[in-house]
């Protein structure tokens, strides 16, 4: 199908907005690919305590953060996923322009109204990152960037149109109504596949909760190191960690919930690795401030009534509704029926709790760690978790 509609413009200017356009479907494309990718990061860090993204670099630059926050799901499906949506029908729907209405197939108005609304969801998506999560997401910031050009193209290209604001309107509308037939199946279309991926996606970003964990057999080791599980273990798992790592505290849960079910084959040991330049001469610059004073607390809690594991599960439930600087060790001290001023003491002043996180910081940089959490299956390192099916690999190698 032609259209009669011919803006007045030169040659020139032609060529411009269809170098243009053509810049703008590659905007989608590119839009559509990133959520791809975001969506498949989301899957992965919410269902594979192995995984690492290529973008996990630190604590201020990491999708992992991003992806296992509150704010990653919107309406019961992942924000990646809707990102996809919109960019992938918003694709398909130009393309049908450029096929149907060659002669104008940029409704200006309507282009122009829904980059500014990306740009706009872009920017509170933003805010919401630096400074509430507090990390930075590269391949979200590349999205922040694609919908800013794009609005920057779809203006240019109404501004090069020469149309008034009224006449981009009536055009706009000319077009949508000629084209009425796949316009209304590319938004049935849109609606549809949404509804169905809410339907069918099943919530995967919801997971057991602290007081879901099994409560299982525990102990020191020879090294004084604190275990769960086995007492005499057909597999024994090192877990290098820090309580102020949303990543270890993730995984951490997930591990507890893996090795449950082998708790008589299986000895969990938990070392401490914080980093945090209090206590861990290999941290130059601020970052985990409080993990080191997170570590005195467990290790200071197990002197009183054998509390580690339940301090262990404080320190890191309660980093999932507030963050690291507001935890109050007095309040959960309280909680787990402790004397904090005793706890208070020690967590300053206990010279052997404090050579005992050395050690294992001093371990940790031996076997040169490349960061928290990293776990051993026997020998077999393991960065940022394991599978069951790792789990039960290394079970079987242990048995024969």
């Amino acid at each position: 199908m032609d259209t009669d509609i011919k803006p007045n413009i030169n040659d020139e200017k032609k060529g411009i907005i269809k170098y243009l356009i053509a810049l703008f479907l590659l905007l989608l494309l590119a839009g559509t690919v990133v959520s791809v990718e975001l969506t498949r990061i989301h899957f992965k860090t919410h269902t594979d305590s192995s995984f690492q993204s290529i973008c996990a670099l630190s604590k201020v630059v990491n999708c992992e953060t991003v992806a296992k926050s509150q704010y990653a799901v919107f309406a019961g499906l992942p924000v990646a996923v809707w990102g996809l949506a919109a960019y992938l029908f918003m694709t398909i729907f130009l393309l049908v322009l450029l096929k149907k209405v060659p002669a104008r197939p940029f409704l200006n108005v309507l282009f122009s109204v829904v980059s500014i609304i990306f740009l706009a969801v872009a920017a509170v998506l933003a805010y919401v990152s630096h400074f509430i999560i507090g990390s930075l997401c590269i391949f979200c910031a590349s999205l922040y960037l694609i919908n800013f050009l794009m609005t920057a193209v779809s203006v240019s290209i109404f501004i090069l149109s020469k149309e008034s604001f009224k006449d981009s309107i009536i055009n706009d509308l000319k077009t949508l109504w000629q084209l009425k037939v796949p316009t209304i199946i590319t938004i049935l279309s849109a609606v549809a596949f949404v509804v169905l991926l809410i339907i069918l996606i099943p919530p995967y970003w919801e997971h057991n909760s602290w007081s879901d964990i099994p409560v299982l057999n525990s102990g020191v080791d020879s090294s004084g190191h604190h275990y769960i599980g086995a007492d005499n273990p057909k597999l024994t798992i090192l877990e290098f960690s820090d309580y102020q790592c949303p990543i270890c505290r993730f995984s951490h849960k997930n591990i507890r919930m893996l090795v449950a079910p082998y708790a008589d084959k299986v000895r969990l040991i938990h070392r401490h690795f914080p980093l945090d330049r209090h206590c861990n001469s290999g941290i130059k610059l601020e970052y985990h401030d409080r993990a080191c004073e997170f570590s005195f607390a467990a290790e200071c809690a197990a002197l009183q009534n054998d509390s580690f594991w339940k301090m262990n599960d404080a320190i890191f439930s309660i980093q999932e509704s507030v963050d690291a600087k507001d935890v109050n060790l007095e309040s959960i001290s309280k909680s787990l029926n402790l004397n904090f001023s005793k706890l208070k003491d020690c967590i300053n002043n206990n010279v052997e709790v404090h050579e005992k996180i050395q050690k294992d910081i001093l371990r940790g940089d031996n076997l040169k760690l490349p960061g928290t959490p990293v776990y051993y299956l026997g020998n077999v390192r393991k960065p940022g978790g394991f599978t069951e099916e790792d789990l039960l690999k290394a079970l079987d190698i242990d048995k024969n």
